[in-house]
């Protein structure tokens, strides 16, 4: 009998830990103040919220390369990727050449051509995309850029 008299008492003390715990925990929900008037949402800054986008040098391949299948009035923007040997190399189409619709210019401010290009693929993967995106304009557009261009 001495075994069942050793885990009375351990059940008694578990029973009164447990009932102690309980107590605490109900004064804790008790005491939680709740606000008497809504939370109001704070309007977001849009000064706050623009994320500066890093600039990094253009190689002058590239440039080159822009200039000669676009023409000078197309911007460069490269971003290297840190996790692997890929850069995003975006072409930025001036306004007299976009084909952006009006809502999309809005959002989007400027008419960007981003493409990632492997580091192993350097001055030619710069200059399939030159290519590629030159062909995406209508021929009218492909017409004033070459004017522009030789102009």
């Amino acid at each position: 009998m001495p075994k069942s008299s050793k885990t009375d008492l351990l059940l008694e003390t578990l029973i009164s830990e447990f009932k102690s715990l309980k107590e605490t925990l109900v004064n804790k929900r008790e005491t939680v103040v709740v606000a008497k008037e809504p939370i109001r949402e704070i309007p977001p800054d849009p000064e706050k919220n623009i994320v500066p986008i890093p600039v990094y040098p253009v190689p002058l391949e590239y440039n080159k390369l822009v200039n000669d299948i676009l023409n000078k009035s197309f911007g460069v923007r490269i971003t290297p990727r840190s996790d692997a040997p890929l850069l995003e190399f975006s072409i930025i189409v001036p306004d007299k050449y976009s084909n952006m619709p009006p809502a999309q210019r809005e959002v989007m401010k400027e008419d960007i051509r981003p493409k990632v290009i492997t580091m192993a693929e350097g001055v030619n993967g710069v200059k399939d995309w030159c290519e590629r995106v030159y062909k995406n304009f209508n021929p009218e557009i492909q017409a004033m850029i070459v004017a522009d261009r030789n102009g």
